[in-house]
């Protein structure tokens, strides 16, 4: 809760009455671990319920890890929380990878987020 002064009038302002994605869009500005984020839940129950809607962590999915519908289909159906968790450990590794000494000529292994 913040209070802000408007000429003699003192309006208090609320997080807890921000939408969900609102909401977390803010805290992740903070952090944007999984584990810190629900920490946030011990405030108040308010904030509690805010961070257990879907649509909150479906906002986080597309904005940090950038979870569009077509990359979305090829990944493992989780819950939007659990889907938030699993690309925080698993979507930075993503990607190709040589191992020069595999081999006389190297060896390319492509690591892909599938069902």
């Amino acid at each position: 809760m913040a209070f802000v002064d408007a000429g003699n009038e003192q309006l208090r302002l609320n997080l807890t009455i921000l939408p969900p994605h609102v909401l977390v869009e803010i805290l992740s500005c903070v952090t944007y671990d999984s584990r810190h984020l629900t920490s946030f839940g011990n405030l108040c129950r308010t904030m509690t319920a805010s961070l257990d809607e879907e649509a909150a962590w479906w906002h986080l999915c597309k904005r940090y890890w950038f979870a569009t519908d077509e990359r979305l289909r090829d990944w493992p159906k989780l819950s939007p929380r659990g889907l938030y968790r699993a690309l925080e450990q698993w979507a930075p590794a993503e990607g190709y990878y040589v191992f020069t000494p595999a081999f006389p000529w190297g060896f390319l292994v492509l690591l892909r987020i599938v069902e």
